[in-house]
């Protein structure tokens, strides 16, 4: 009497008297495997999901919120300095200078009065620094932001 009995209807009090047959034990263990690979697999993609979120634009979950990718250049812009910052990883440098946090880059962007129209080249910078970047930047009300290399 090794084999645990199975009770005849589930809720119900009253034990089989022989285990199930070997068909049925077999189909609930192809449901449970079934239930496990599809969990897991469900589980896979929700993780790959939330580790790219942050580097593909318009993924519906986690990273920044999505905001048009190139603003309208205003006409004042034409008139000023110009500057570039190229975003690399989480380090960003401004026309040409050694690679420094982008916060102190923005800052410095910001603080620069003469600076009216910033060029981001972002091609090997993850979105959501991009993002973060012209977010800042674009706080200020003098300057115009244009992407590139999206």
């Amino acid at each position: 009497m090794g084999v645990p009995l199975q009770p005849t209807q589930p809720g119900s009090g009253v034990q089989r008297s022989q285990p199930l047959p070997w068909g049925v034990q077999r189909a609930r263990a192809r449901r449970r495997r079934r239930t496990f690979a599809l969990t897991a697999a469900a589980i896979a993609v929700a993780s790959v999901g939330a580790y790219l979120a942050d580097c593909i634009p318009g993924v519906p979950f986690g990273g920044a919120p999505t905001a048009p990718s190139q603003p309208e250049v205003s006409a004042r812009s034409n008139t000023g300095v110009k500057t570039t910052i190229v975003v690399s990883g989480d380090r960003c440098r401004r026309d040409g200078a050694p690679a420094v946090s982008c916060v102190d880059s923005c800052q410095s962007v910001v603080a620069d009065e003469a600076v009216n129209l910033v060029v981001l080249r972002s091609a090997e910078g993850s979105h959501g620094v991009v993002e973060t970047l012209r977010i800042c930047l674009e706080r200020s009300d003098r300057l115009a932001v244009r992407i590139e290399g999206e």
